[in-house]
């Protein structure tokens, strides 16, 4: 389960560099650590979570700079610990 932690903060991190964070809304499951740790651990929220990361994007998105998120190379996809098909 660290490994997802370390995954998901690397996302957040990646989209915040970039500038994407602060246009989506992350929404699903793994809102609910964020919750948890912003509301002082609250008993009130659960932690189970999807393996996925859902974001809503605006429509039409807000997004002013392109950003390559393709993952182009196996070394980046293997640092985001992505497996690249």
């Amino acid at each position: 389960m660290r490994d997802n932690f370390s995954l998901f903060h690397n996302i957040l991190f990646k989209f915040y560099d970039t500038g994407i964070l602060g246009n989506v809304i992350l929404i699903g499951s793994w809102v609910l650590p964020v919750y948890k740790s912003y509301f002082e651990d609250s008993p009130e929220i659960p932690i189970l979570r999807t393996s996925d990361i859902d974001f809503l994007f605006f429509n039409p998105p807000k997004i002013v700079n392109i950003i390559n998120l393709s993952f182009a190379d196996t070394q980046t996809c293997n640092i985001m610990g992505f497996l690249r098909l």
